[in-house]
């Protein structure tokens, strides 16, 4: 009897062993599909992608194929292909390429959350504000370790896992959304753990995963609590410290009208100076960042959509041959009078006039990392066509234009990740070799106590530039 127990014995150890050797199998990828899926990205930005939109650029992904080349086992673990992904995505520089559908997460634990609000400053993170009295005394306090990985690994995978604008300046754009996704990242990198033990300087701790991740767009708190004199649909109009804000979410087609509203407004008070604050705001709609700039210049401005002189259709999966069929139809066709033959490709020209009655005192625009898209398009129509002085940190989005008008899809052959990868270019500035975004005339910098104390440096900035050129008059 007691040789029969032991012979079970073994065969349950023997079946556990292998269920997880096949459950850590199961969350690792081969190296030679990692290279083949690489391969075939490399070539398809090499040849579709937006980035290489000019006959100048060579955007491609050969640093990231020399860094798998240099792995010496002989497969990864899914996070660490998924943080290979985010590096190509900063070496292409694009805002509007990102993973719409990563199939191999299935293949991961159940998706659980960091507990904690995490601040990424200077590339370390700290511990934000919270209100579980259990680690309370840990808030702003330096996080060393997680469940043994260290913050140097952990802060690498937060600042590579989208791309800003442009090859240049990424930092700024990096850290917003390292602290913005901080909860979800940590525990997908970290393999979804359902507890996690965080070492400061302080000491040890623990706490548990949760179902619900806590996010925050930590520039914007103090400007939300001001009272709201006008409200639009994803825009506010207020008073601080007696100047009149524009504070813009994000780009909706529905604040055109409110737009008007808010000019209406300044019409009749005729103010020295007017802030617009686009922190935090990711883009949105064209239109409505068009006719905002119609109010802010006495110049024309515009924009063109470009259909580079590449060959995307081979690269493409079938929605995403789907999307580009339709983007030349409703441009080719729906947009010809605006069509131009150019030695780039197929050019298709948007022109805007200023309205009759314009704000003619001074701009001030508050930035930072994640301004991007509609909101960098503005930046650039007011650094090009206004007086406008900006606050902040460098825009996430591109100086001279940034990857869009289509967002087609290719599929990677091996993991069947789906990559949403723009082919065409929207260009602003055609003689500007800037490829970052608008670099603030007043840099702002934050600590973690400015961050944990919602001190709102860049309008400390906002204040001291109006009283200098007050002073200068």
């Amino acid at each position: 009897m007691q040789i029969i127990k032991a012979h079970l014995y073994r065969l349950v150890l023997l079946v556990f062993i292998l269920a997880i050797n096949n459950f850590v199998s199961a969350q690792q990828m081969a190296k030679k599909d990692v290279v083949t899926d690489f391969e075939f990205f490399n070539e398809a930005v090499i040849n579709a992608h937006g980035a290489n939109y000019h006959y100048n650029l060579a955007v491609n992904l050969d640093s990231v194929l020399k860094d798998i080349d240099r792995i010496e086992t002989d497969s990864l673990l899914i996070t660490e292909f998924r943080y290979l992904i985010g590096r190509a995505f900063n070496e292409i520089g694009c805002v509007h390429t990102s993973v719409s559908e990563f199939p191999l997460e299935v293949k991961l634990p159940e998706e659980r959350f960091f507990p904690l609000p995490v601040l990424l400053v200077n590339e370390n993170l700290h511990i934000d504000n919270h209100k579980s009295k259990k680690t309370k005394g840990f808030i702003g306090q330096k996080i060393e370790t997680i469940n043994g990985y260290s913050s140097v690994y952990i802060v690498e995978r937060l600042l590579n896992y989208l791309g800003g604008d442009g090859r240049g300046d990424h930092d700024s754009y990096a850290e917003e959304i390292g602290s913005l996704y901080a909860p979800k990242l940590i525990s997908f990198y970290l393999n979804y753990p359902s507890e996690f033990e965080i070492k400061t300087s302080l000491g040890s701790f623990k706490v548990d995963a949760v179902e619900k991740p806590s996010y925050r767009y930590r520039s914007i708190i103090p400007m939300q609590k001001q009272e709201k004199i006008l409200k639009g649909e994803r825009a506010y109009y207020v008073k601080r410290d007696n100047i009149p804000v524009l504070r813009i979410d994000k780009f909706k087609k529905e604040d055109i009208k409110f737009w008007t509203k808010v000019f209406e407004e300044l019409q009749v008070e005729n103010p020295p100076f007017f802030v617009i604050d686009l922190r935090g705001n990711t883009g949105g709609n064209r239109k409505a960042g068009a006719e905002l700039m119609r109010f802010l210049t006495g110049e024309k401005f515009g924009y063109s959509i470009l259909q580079p002189k590449l060959k995307p259709k081979p690269y493409l999966n079938q929605q995403g041959k789907r999307y580009y069929r339709f983007s030349k139809l409703k441009y080719n066709f729906g947009k010809f009078t605006r069509k131009n033959k150019t030695e780039l490709g197929t050019s298709f020209q948007f022109d805007f006039k200023p309205h009759k009655s314009t704000y003619k005192g001074q701009i001030i625009v508050l930035m930072d990392g994640l301004t991007a898209s509609t909101s960098s398009m503005l930046t650039t129509w007011l650094d090009k066509h206004s007086n406008t002085h900006f606050i902040g940190r460098t825009a996430g989005g591109g100086y001279n234009g940034n990857n869009g008008g289509v967002f087609p899809r290719i599929t990677l052959p091996c993991s069947k990740t789906v990559i949403r990868f723009p082919s065409y270019r929207i260009v602003l500035d055609d003689d500007s070799k800037k490829e970052c975004g608008q670099i603030p005339d007043t840099k702002v910098k934050y600590s973690v106590d400015d961050w944990l104390n919602n001190i709102d440096r860049d309008w400390e900035a906002v204040l001291g530039f109006i009283k200098s050129v007050q002073k200068g008059k």
